[in-house]
């Protein structure tokens, strides 16, 4: 080949190569971007559900400790005869060493005696302060309804407080009443360590007159973490120091919803939602801030690194045809492709296996979360396969799981029903269903197309054939916040139908 002909050869494969990598080299890095951006986003919002189901859950779990630990007070004798001889002295010494534990363990900071006028007769916590009416939505709730009333209410001196108050009953007849509750700020570093996030709770100012404002101002050295901003209040937060954006955000009347800001040296991904009191009525928000420094500081020295390669390789490419570089790019992408499909498929069934029953389990959940369908987790187990392996032989043992794994497949033909063998003779299959009975129905018609098989087994007593007893649990995909609970319970109802006799459906 001429020098010229060689030159030209060049200066036509070498432009379209350098602009093929540049080009290679902006998709790479902003795909890289978009998708390192979409999993923060996922992170900062399961981080936000996860803080918030936390906080109800909370919430739900002390109201109810408190409600019995209020039927507790209400039968003790010497608490009644003090209570109803105004003995306000007595009842205090009485109480002292108990409300020290209540403080202690479960963190209860308020605790009242109240008459049925709704004066207050006692406070274990100030017991210099009685006498006085009370005019709460909570104890308003409990004298109206006769029964509990419960909720979180916001006070000057207390900040937001989660108050239980119960009728207190001598013999059917309500003679006072007992609250129960504590400032709810000792959740804030707590729920921030479990969700490894930052917290801050906001009070709307219009909650707040100029009065109490002031009465707020001088209990200031108290309420340390308090600020002001335009129209919020920070009451309690687990961040010290506010940048001039983040004050902005926090100062949003709006819900926030995926916003992006850096405070100082960290990047936050931010969502809130509105902060409730008992009545129902918005008094402020919560904000769950995720910091996402360290995947942002990563994402920056990858993209780096792959420019700083990619140059590298322009050099050396430069040398080879293209298409000596298309072929091997087609050999690699059919290699990953037969890797992948081993890797995740059961060899002898064709089913998926364990390894893909592990990572698209949470995939799937998501997926049912976000069109608010039911998730049925199923497991499935041939009746005394090991008595069929020792007597028959593990050959036909073999050729047993084949059928009974084409029978599943058979039943769930959905696209979206993903069938796994995740152990010897074990099979578990995820269905996803807008009805609640349809996973239950599914399984019902697997177990019976397995009988319907008709494999003789001698050793399988009552039936003489093969059958498969199955477990399942049904569940809405927003309740769910264990995924080991699923297995849990669906393999509890596969006991239960293995303790009935077997060849059957148990639900949990």
């Amino acid at each position: 080949m001429s020098k010229i002909k060689r030159n030209t050869l060049v200066n036509k494969l070498i432009p379209p190569l350098f602009l093929y990598l540049i080009l290679l080299a902006v998709i790479s890095i902003g795909s890289l971007y978009y998708i390192q951006k979409k999993h923060a986003f996922n992170i900062a919002e399961n981080t936000f559900l996860k803080t918030t189901k936390l906080l109800d859950k909370k919430f739900k779990s002390d109201i109810k400790t408190y409600k019995t630990f209020i039927k507790l007070i209400s039968k003790d004798k010497q608490a009644i005869e003090l209570f109803q001889s105004n003995n306000r002295e007595g009842l205090y010494n009485y109480y002292k060493k108990t409300f020290e534990e209540f403080n202690k363990q479960y963190k209860i900071s308020h605790f009242y005696f109240h008459k049925t006028s709704k004066i207050n007769f006692l406070r274990m916590h100030y017991p210099q302060k009685h006498s006085d009416l009370i005019e709460r939505f909570t104890l308003n709730a409990s004298i109206k309804n006769r029964g509990l009333g419960k909720g979180i209410e916001f006070g000057i001196f207390h900040n937001l407080t989660l108050r239980v108050v119960y009728p207190w009953f001598v013999n059917n007849k309500i003679i006072g009443y007992i609250e129960l509750g504590k400032e709810i700020d000792y959740l804030t570093p707590e729920l921030a360590k479990l969700t490894h996030s930052e917290i801050v709770f906001t009070i709307n100012k219009k909650n707040i007159s100029k009065e109490n404002y002031q009465k707020w101002l001088d209990n200031s050295k108290k309420n340390v973490k308090f600020k002001e901003l335009k129209n919020y209040y920070i009451i309690d937060s687990s961040i010290h120091n506010y940048s001039k954006k983040l004050k902005v955000l926090l100062n949003n009347q709006e819900n926030i919803h995926h916003a992006s800001l850096d405070n100082f040296s960290a990047h936050y991904h931010i969502n809130s939602k509105p902060f409730l009191d008992a009545h129902g009525k918005e008094i402020g928000k919560i904000y769950i801030l995720c910091d996402m420094s360290d995947e942002f500081k990563f994402l920056l020295q990858l993209i780096f690194k792959i420019t700083f390669i990619i140059i590298l390789l322009f050099a050396f490419l430069a040398i080879y045809y293209l298409k000596i570089v298309r072929k091997e790019a087609t050999i690699i992408e059919k290699t990953q492709t037969n890797m992948f499909s081993l890797a995740m498929t059961d060899s002898l069934t064709s089913l998926y296996n364990k390894r893909h029953f592990d990572s698209s389990l949470p995939l799937k959940i998501q997926k049912a979360q976000s069109n608010d369908n039911y998730i049925s987790f199923i497991i499935a187990d041939i009746d005394n396969f090991k008595k069929y392996n020792d007597n028959y032989g593990h050959k036909k043992g073999d050729d047993v799981l084949k059928r009974v794994a084409h029978q599943i497949k058979y039943s769930f033909k959905r696209s979206n029903d993903l069938c796994h063998r995740i152990g010897g003779e074990e099979f578990a299959i995820i269905v996803e269903s807008d009805n609640k009975n349809f996973g239950y129905k599914m399984a019902e018609k697997m177990r019976k197309n397995v009988e319907k098989l008709k494999i003789e087994h001698l050793y399988n007593e009552q039936y003489n054939k093969v059958t498969i007893s199955i477990g399942i649990f049904t569940i809405n995909s927003k309740d769910i916040v264990d995924y080991d609970n699923l297995f849990i319970n669906a393999d509890k109802a596969l006991y239960q139908a293995k303790k009935s006799g077997r060849n059957c459906t148990i639900s949990a």
